[in-house]
Order: structure tokens, then sequence, then C-alpha cells
């Protein structure tokens, strides 16, 4: 019995950790990028939906790894999507792409100012 719990246990954790980490390969290109060709905020909405749907499942059920990755599934879900969000509105608002930015270097504080136009700032601790 207690193997059988083992090999079930192990299958779960790498059925969650497989699932859960898909996204970020999609989340890593849509920072990099401003090129959303290809997604579906349809399919996203859809997807988080479900998505809810499990975390909900992990509460009833008292399942701390359903719950866990799920929220991590929402989580990766919520950065695709609001980059989706600010990309597209910004490219409608000016029709223009995205600025491109360069980066200062503070020596003092190991951080890097990056100013964009319309007065958006990003700040990268310790980043060129």
């Amino acid at each position: 019995m207690l193997i059988s719990h083992s090999i079930t246990y192990l299958v779960g954790l790498l059925g969650g950790l497989g699932t859960t980490f898909s996204f970020a390969p999609q989340v890593l290109r849509v920072y990099r990028t401003t090129d959303m060709d290809g997604l579906s905020p349809t399919m996203m909405i859809i997807h988080a939906t479900g998505v809810c749907s499990w975390i909900a499942y992990g509460i009833l059920r008292k399942d701390f790894y359903v719950i866990v990755f799920n929220i991590l599934t929402l989580t990766m879900l919520t950065l695709i999507m609001s980059r989706y969000a600010y990309v597209t509105t910004f490219s409608k608002r000016n029709n223009t792409p995205l600025p491109t930015t360069t980066a200062s270097t503070s020596t003092t504080t190991g951080t890097s100012v990056t100013g964009a136009r319309r007065g958006w700032l990003k700040i990268w601790i310790g980043g060129e």
C-alpha cells in the first residue's frame, strides 16, 4: 500500500509540475517581445475559468497540491493576459509599436532605470 501511495503522489506531482510550468515559456515570450500573434484571449479566459474551478475543487477536497499548482497556473495566465492587454491597448491608442528602451545604470545601487514614452517606467534590479 505504501508503494502505491508513493507512485500516486509522484505521478500527481509530475503532472502538476508539467501542466503548471508549461506556461513559463509563453510568459517569458510575451514579456521579452511585443509579438502577441497566436494568443487567443478567449482561450485564456476559458482556461482561467477552468483553473478557478480546479482551485475551488482543491479547497473542497482539501488537496494542497491541486490548490497550489492551480494558483501558480492562474498567476501565469494573469501575467500573460495583463501583458496582452497592455501591448494591444498601447498599440491601438498610439497606433505605434511599443517603444524600445535603453538603460542607464547607477553604479551606487546596482540598479538600472529604463524610461519609455508616456511616463512608463520600468525598474530592473541588477539588470542592464
